[in-house]
């Protein structure tokens, strides 16, 4: 089991090391398994996990140092320092995803370099469109997300499992997202609808299974596997040819890999 459990406040997946060294003599070692919890990270809290350091008694050195930069850009900020019998931190409310940082400190003496890791979403690259039902059109209505790329197809069609889908939502409004398992065709997944806080980078309010959407708009969903994902909706174009209630909703996404966070960069353009 590991040992103490520090509090704070942010946290991700990967890990990698990037050179550093302050003050004068020898730099401590490095800090091994910097990584982040992902069954115990939730919501805004990052679980921060590593290693004791081998190579010295608990008495040879002051502690562990825990750094944090938003959206894994600019220069690492200090969220805390813990003892040496720690190796557990959590990020609590974290303001957005981004990159983490440890080091192992005695005085001005820091590893020779830092670990790191992070809660940075994939980002989905391609441009979907979806289109109401309005469309007279054999064409794609629902869309299924996964890590790294989605996939579209007729919602209700047998065989699709969609997540969300493109529907006319009633009079004046031609353009609304529909969770899977909601409304005219709910054979789907279910996938709850957000709107973006200020900063773009977390959910904001009361979930809703339906929602209107217009260009230039961020919204967030929270798949049915517990994923997620961040929507950029970026057109609401009309149907060539008609008829005139006939539309769609073209997007870019973002997905969290690790299950139950919710965090995501402050951007607001893919």
């Amino acid at each position: 089991m590991r040992m103490i459990t520090a509090v704070a406040g942010i946290l991700l997946v990967f890990a990698a090391c990037e050179d550093h060294l302050v003050g004068p003599g020898a730099p401590l070692p490095v800090v091994s398994d910097f990584e982040v919890d992902e069954e115990l990270s939730d919501l805004d809290e990052v679980v921060l996990v590593w290693e004791p350091l081998e190579e010295l008694t608990e008495d040879e050195f002051d502690g562990y140092r825990i750094l944090f930069r938003w959206n894994d850009e600019g220069d690492y900020q200090v969220l805390g320092e813990v003892a040496p019998d720690v190796v557990e931190y959590s990020h609590l409310e974290a303001p957005c995803a981004g990159g983490y940082a440890i080091e192992a400190f005695r005085g001005e003496l820091v590893s020779s370099s830092r670990s790191v890791t992070g809660t940075m979403p994939v980002k989905a690259t391609h441009l979907y469109t979806i289109w109401n039902d309005a469309v007279l059109d054999s064409v794609d209505t629902g869309i299924h997300f996964n890590e790294s790329y989605a996939s579209t197809g007729q919602a209700g069609a047998s065989g699709f499992d969609h997540d969300l889908y493109c529907h006319d939502g009633g009079e004046g409004c031609a353009t609304w997202l529909y969770s899977g398992n909601f409304g005219p065709h709910p054979i789907g997944s279910q996938t709850l609808l957000f709107e973006a806080s200020s900063s773009f980078s977390m959910p904001e309010g009361a979930s809703e299974l339906s929602m209107p959407v217009s260009a230039g708009e961020v919204l967030l969903g929270k798949l049915q596997a517990r994923y997620y994902i961040k929507i950029y909706v970026m057109e609401t174009p009309e149907y060539p040819g008609g008829p005139a209630d006939a539309c769609g909703i073209r997007l870019y996404y973002d997905y969290q890999p690790i299950q139950d966070l919710y965090l995501f960069t402050t951007d607001s353009l893919p």
